[in-house]
């Protein structure tokens, strides 16, 4: 786990490459702590920053040669069935070190560019081929590592992080093109970044760069229910007991190969199923108390420490708590820094006050993460079945319906029945995907004309969903609730939840894994359709019924809150509420030439009037402004195009 830099030229070395590459693993040494290393050669330059995890010593640093220098690779991640790599490249390569970086070289020496797919892990990489003068770059499948690039005048720059690249040279522009999709999800998709010029590699893909040419392939992309079981020799599952039965041995491994560690380990527990899970099953294989930490909130609703608590104690481990107060958003403009981009999930903070913690015990820790897009968990997929049932009912029922809930006491809050009533009607009479895009925006891009300046609407495509309508339409065979699902695993897992845990993470040196990710997986489980994920309309079925026996049964039927802020109450009072009016509405603010100057205090009143919950849309708008003022350069200015 590390951070990597480099630039690479069709011809010579690019004049100065070697102090450029230097400025940029520079600015990724808190992904680094442990130490650094660049290689110059004939066109290209590679810089490292290491995180050591796995082989300690200076036989693991990098960058790292093949046996007769003719191959090079800077490297961030784990692969974490190196060890079954290496039983197999030793009887034809010589190895040197104990590290997995070395099996990619060897693995490279022998299939090309398509040495990726041998790889389980999470894992972002540059290799320099000197006899082809090819450089090959590449992400994980499910996205965990991330890295960006950018053509400059004499070829090819890339680093682990926008900032890296932006200290090695590369413009920092502002790209307004990206506004409308940023103001709706609350990120920015790749390929796209908010930086003009600047590329995000998808996950499952790698870049070769050749001749001065560049070429992006996808090698893997989320399996489809519509397209049969994964692997396709065995039949479908017929239930969620018979998947279980499937899932769970990969589980297990995954879980074993992820505990491979030459350092202190401990695991993100939540009061959540998914965390539980893995959990208990790491509890089960290390044979002595495992580390366990949590979160704990002061704030009704968001605090599941009671829940983590019993976890903890059903699996004898070492358990501790870390509390999270009001104060911690303070750090959130340090942290958009880190980033280098807006990302407006707000449970970022609370990933990086729990990191920090931590990182002062243990180096690597495992986590739940992906186990609601993987297993179908999250309430809108619930959403999906019930909306199904609702259409379906006579047009007097579903207004008498509308107008009880309209008569409910109480703000129109998201985590109170009214609020996740009146959200859920507000888009089920919708068509599904309507609907879908109804339930994951911020703002609607039908509201934006309300939001967003005449110059900055005259730069923003006429679609700022597109990335995910495509996804939509891309199975056509695809029953709606698994279209959406394979959209999330392809654009909101990898672009919002994978990169706020890498950089909440990575900003403290503290390297997460992610067991229900393994690609083996997520493989066996995406393929299966919605009825044997989500029987009924109760999500994680297959994995409720591995966790019986291993966790406490309030944890086995409850609903978690998992690490979200509670920022609808934070902003009502205290230094996010001074934030927030401080930066959005100030006559200098760096949005002015985008945002209504209206349109953040208007936001601000009715929050605060308690008429409506505006916490997501304000917290976007703040981290922009943060992003905006602090790391680049506004392509809009009030009155301008």
């Amino acid at each position: 786990m590390c951070g990597i830099a480099g630039h690479a030229s069709a011809d010579a070395t690019a004049p100065g490459a070697l102090a450029i590459v230097r400025r940029g693993i520079e600015r990724l040494a808190h992904r680094g702590p442990d130490g650094e290393g660049v290689k110059t050669m004939p066109g290209c330059a590679l810089g490292h920053r290491r995180l050591a995890i796995i082989d300690l010593s200076e036989r693991g640093a990098q960058p790292m040669a093949n046996e007769d220098g003719t191959i090079w690779i800077v490297f961030n991640g784990e692969i974490y069935n190196h060890v079954e790599l290496r039983r197999d490249l030793e009887a034809r390569h010589p190895f040197r070190s104990q590290s997995d970086t070395e099996a990619i070289l060897h693995l490279y020496e022998e299939r090309g560019p398509g040495a990726v797919e041998a790889l389980r892990g999470m894992f972002a990489f540059a290799l320099w081929d000197a006899r082809n003068r090819r450089l090959l770059l590449a992400r994980d499948r499910l996205g965990k590592k991330p890295l960006h690039y950018a053509a400059t005048d004499a070829g090819i720059a890339f680093a682990s992080e926008l900032p890296a690249l932006a200290a090695m040279g590369v413009a920092r522009d502002f790209d307004p093109s990206v506004l409308g999709t940023y103001l709706a999800l609350g990120y920015v998709p790749a390929p796209a970044t908010p930086l003009k010029g600047v590329r995000r590699l998808p996950a499952g893909s790698l870049l070769l760069y050749e001749s001065g040419r560049t070429e992006e392939r996808r090698y893997w992309s989320p399996p489809s229910a519509s397209r049969g079981p994964v692997p396709r020799s065995q039949p479908s599952p017929r239930d969620a007991a018979e998947a279980a039965e499937r899932i769970g041995p990969l589980l297990e491994e995954s879980v074993r190969i992820r505990l491979r560690s030459d350092v202190p380990l401990g695991v993100f527990l939540s009061g959540g199923l998914d965390s539980a899970v893995v959990s208990a099953m790491a509890a089960r294989e290390v044979g002595k108390p495992l580390r366990t930490f949590t979160i704990v909130f002061e704030e009704a609703g968001y605090d599941e420490s009671a829940l983590s608590r019993e976890t903890a104690a059903a699996i004898g481990s070492d358990h501790q708590e870390i509390r999270v107060e009001a104060r911690a958003a303070e750090a959130l403009p340090s942290l958009i820094r880190h980033l280098g981009e807006p990302l407006a999930d707000s449970s970022l903070v609370a990933v990086h006050r729990l990191s920090q913690a931590v990182r002062k015990e243990v180096k690597v820790v495992l986590s739940g993460d992906g186990g609601d897009e993987v297993f179908l968990g999250y309430d809108r997929y619930r959403a999906h079945r019930i909306a199904a049932r609702w259409r379906r009912l006579p047009t007097l029922a579903r207004r008498s319906a509308r107008t009880a809930l309209d008569a409910l006491p109480g703000a129109r809050r998201r985590r109170n029945l009214k609020g996740r009533a009146s959200r859920f009607l507000a888009a089920a009479e919708a068509d599904p995907f309507e609907a879908n895009d109804r339930w994951i925006c911020r703002f609607h891009p039908d509201d934006l004309a309300g939001i967003l300046t005449p110059e900055a609407r005259a730069l923003i495509p006429d679609d700022p969903l597109r990335p995910f309508h495509d996804l939509y339409r891309a199975v056509p065979e695809a029953s709606p609730l698994d279209a959406v699902a394979r959209a999330d695993l392809a654009l909101w897992l990898p672009e919002d939840v994978l990169r706020k845990v890498d950089g909440a993470s990575m900003a403290c040196a503290l390297e997460v894994r992610s067991p229900l990710l393994d690609h083996l997986v997520v493989e066996a489980a995406a393929s299966l359709p919605a009825e044997v994920r989500m029987p009924g309309s109760r999500g994680k079925e297959i994995l409720r019924r591995l966790a019986r026996g291993i966790v406490p049964p309030r944890v086995l039927g409850g609903r978690k809150a998992g690490f979200g802020l509670p920022v609808d109450r934070w902003l009502r009072s205290g230094p996010l509420r001074d934030l927030a009016f401080d930066s959005l509405t100030s006559p200098s603010a760096a949005i002015r030439g985008m945002i209504r100057a209206e349109a953040p205090a208007r936001l601000l009143d009715e929050h605060l009037s308690g008429n409506a919950n505006h916490d997501e849309a304000i917290w976007s708008l703040l981290v922009l402004e943060i992003f905006l003022r602090d790391l680049a350069t506004p392509s809009i200015r009030s009155g301008e195009a």
